[in-house]
């Protein structure tokens, strides 16, 4: 036990397993998709969900203020960088709604950090060794 936490085993994987949801998130972001001219309510879900889980799962996996900090800044910088990338493209739009979901989904996910759910990793691992 480090400053309270459980290291992780396999701290790689999962940050490996987060790697592809940044992925995802910059695909679908970026892809050429045909969407309705006005703004949709679902659409901002859906950046609010994304970057919810986005930060979420990276504070299951580093704990601490600074690490809750450069996770939250990443976060944000990342959406950030994708509306302006959409800006560039003949085929997407950067939106300030967008940004305004996803840094609400950013807050909603670094909920994380204050509950019990942010050992859930370092729990699963332990059951994991248990059962194999």
């Amino acid at each position: 036990m480090v400053d309270g936490h459980y290291p992780l085993r396999y701290q790689k994987f999962w940050v490996t397993l987060g790697g592809f949801l940044v992925v995802a998130i910059i695909v679908g972001s970026l892809y050429p998709l045909e969407l309705p001219s006005e703004i949709s309510l679902s659409d901002k879900i859906q950046h609010a969900i994304a970057y919810g889980v986005l930060t979420s799962w990276f504070l299951l996996i580093f704990h601490g203020r600074r690490a809750w900090l450069k996770v939250v800044v990443c976060a944000l910088l990342l959406g950030a960088l994708i509306e302006l990338a959409q800006s560039f493209t003949d085929f997407r739009f950067a939106e300030w709604l967008d940004m305004a979901a996803n840094t609400f989904g950013v807050v909603f996910g670094s909920v994380v950090s204050v509950t019990p759910f942010r050992f859930m990793l370092a729990k699963f691992e332990r059951l994991m060794a248990v059962c194999f």
